[in-house]
C-alpha cells in the first residue's frame, strides 16, 4: 500500500490479489516513477504507478518465491531478481513486452534474507547477500568472490551501492548495525556513529533523489 499525503490514508497498489503477501518484493527507479516491478512468485510491472488504478503486467514466471529484485541504477531496461532456486534472473529490456531474462547461476550460499546490488558504471558487476554471506561478481555470475568478512553472523536485510561512488561504496544492514565497504578495502567496518544500540533494525532504506541529498534511512523495531 501507499501513503496518501492529504488525508494520510493508504491506497492499494492495484496488484493481483495472489501476490498480495508478506512475502511481496517490490522495486522503484528515480529515472521513471511511473514504473515499478512487484511479485511473490511472479514477477510484474507497471509503467503508470501513479495512476489511482495502476495496471500490473505479467513479465515472468519461474514459480519460485521473489527475494529480491533490483532495477539498475542508470538503465531502467535492467532488472535482476533473486528467487528461491538460488538463481539470478536478470534481463536487458524490461521495458519490452515480453521481456528475456536470462538465469544465472549463484553457485554457493543460501538463505531466506537476500538483498541484490548493481553497479551504476557496470552491470556485470553485482554484490548480492544470502542470509548471513555476501559474494561479488565482476563478470555476471561467471565468477564469485565471498566478501563477507568478518560481518557479524547475522542476516543480512538489505544493500544498497552508492551510485554516486566510483569506487562501490557498499553499505548494508542487519538487525544489530550498518556495515560499509569499497572494491579498496579488504573487509566491512561498522557504520553506526549516532544509531540506537538497544533496538533491533527493521529496514534499511536508500533515499536517491541523484544528488547531494541523498540520505541512509533506518528503522529500529519501536522507533
Amino acid at each position: 500500500e501507499r501513503r496518501n499525503p492529504v488525508n494520510g490514508g493508504n491506497q492499494d497498489f492495484g496488484l493481483p490479489a495472489v501476490q498480495s503477501s508478506n512475502n511481496l518484493q517490490m522495486a522503484f527507479t528515480h529515472r521513471n516513477y511511473d514504473l515499478a516491478f512487484a511479485g511473490t512468485t511472479q514477477l510484474f510491472r507497471t509503467t503508470n504507478l501513479s495512476d489511482p488504478n495502476p495496471e500490473w503486467e505479467l513479465v515472468h514466471d519461474e514459480g519460485f518465491q521473489v527475494k529480491s529484485i533490483q532495477i539498475h541504477p542508470r538503465n531502467p531496461e535492467i532488472v535482476a531478481v533473486i528467487m528461491l532456486n538460488n538463481r539470478i534472473y536478470k534481463t536487458h529490456n524490461a521495458l519490452d513486452a515480453e521481456p528475456v531474462f536470462d538465469a544465472i547461476e549463484l553457485g554457493t550460499g543460501s538463505g531466506n534474507s537476500s538483498s541484490l546490488a548493481m553497479d551504476i558504471n557496470d552491470d556485470k558487476i553485482m554484490y548480492v547477500a544470502l542470509g548471513t554471506k555476501v559474494y561479488r561478481t565482476y563478470d555476471d555470475g561467471v565468477n564469485w568472490e565471498n566478501i563477507t568478512g568478518t560481518l557479524p553472523s547475522v542476516n543480512v536485510k538489505k544493500m544498497f551501492l552508492d551510485s554516486a561512488r566510483n569506487d562501490e561504496s557498499v553499505y548494508l544492514a542487519t538487525a544489530i548495525g550498518v556495515y560499509y565497504r569499497n572494491k579498496e578495502m579488504s573487509d566491512w567496518k561498522a557504520f553506526n556513529q549516532g544509531l540506537p544500540t538497544i533496538a533491533n533494525i527493521t529496514d534499511f532504506m536508500l533515499y536517491d533523489d541523484v544528488s547531494v541529498g541523498r540520505k541512509l534511512r533506518v528503522s529500529y523495531y519501536g522507533r
